[in-house]
């Protein structure tokens, strides 16, 4: 039975081998089942089938069918105070579109089961509240500067950094590079900083760049793709021969996790 957390930023998945009626109990006695949800069970016992047929157990044993496989939902309340805009905290509304096994697998003696969830948000954020702006491309090390600009209400850390992703990353931790935004004044609300020429990936490559907001969790300000090309040099007696590419890139600015 799988169990599924849901809050606006983080899903938690956990296990528990029980049946319905021991499920129902469960969620009854046990404080880690507390609030979850679960919709209505219209399909056939997922469990226990001989493997490699769509047939219940024909063993000696002859189990009795059981739905052992499952998915329990929750919403977390929100933490308080307000969101990176200054709007209140994020409500999250989650509605069950679906809820299905899967009977056409037959690896194993469960069918796996599915569900599909609407997630419906009480407002957007449309305000950029940290503008990353960064040289059309990264040829040469000291071309690796990074200038934003923060919104008054954006609540920034000292713990906040800007981290090089390469394109199609999937969590705020797969960073190539990262530095920390000391939020080295430039001019008013401009800031600056500087990627090491150590920290840089070699080659060439497509990358973005992110804004992580320490105080709530997520990539406050995001790039388009841009190219990273560091050149690929060769010594030739006295000559040198340098690979180069070029590139555009379009800033916009969006949060996520």
């Amino acid at each position: 039975m799988v169990l599924a957390l849901i809050r606006p930023t983080q899903a938690v998945v956990q296990f528990c081998p029980c049946g319905p009626s021991q499920l129902n109990m469960a969620k009854n006695t046990w404080p880690i089942l507390k609030g979850f949800q679960e919709g209505p069970l219209n399909f056939a016992p997922t469990f226990k089938f001989d493997v490699g047929t769509n047939k219940y157990d024909t063993s000696a044993k002859k189990r009795k069918p059981a739905w052992t496989d499952r998915i329990l939902w929750k919403v977390k309340p929100p933490r308080g105070g307000r969101s990176p805009s200054g709007q209140e905290s994020h409500r999250l509304q989650v509605t069950q579109h679906s809820y299905r096994s899967h009977m056409e697998y037959t690896v194993s003696d469960h069918k796996p089961v599915a569900a599909q969830f609407i997630l419906q948000f009480a407002f957007r954020d449309d305000v950029p509240l940290v503008r990353l702006e960064v040289a059309d491309e990264w040829v040469r090390p000291e071309q690796a500067v990074v200038r934003y600009r923060m919104e008054t209400v954006f609540a920034r850390s000292s713990w906040d950094w800007i981290g090089l992703y390469r394109v199609g990353f999937r969590h705020c931790k797969d960073y190539v590079a990262y530095v920390w935004a000391k939020h080295e004044d430039v001019d008013r609300n401009i800031y600056q900083v500087t990627f090491s020429e150590e920290s840089l990936p070699k080659g060439h490559g497509d990358f973005i760049l992110g804004y992580y907001s320490h105080t709530h969790s997520i990539l406050i300000g995001v790039t388009e793709p841009f190219q990273v090309s560091r050149p690929d040099c060769k010594v030739r007696g006295a000559k040198r021969s340098c690979s180069n590419a070029t590139a555009s890139i379009f800033f916009s600015v969006t949060s996520c996790k």
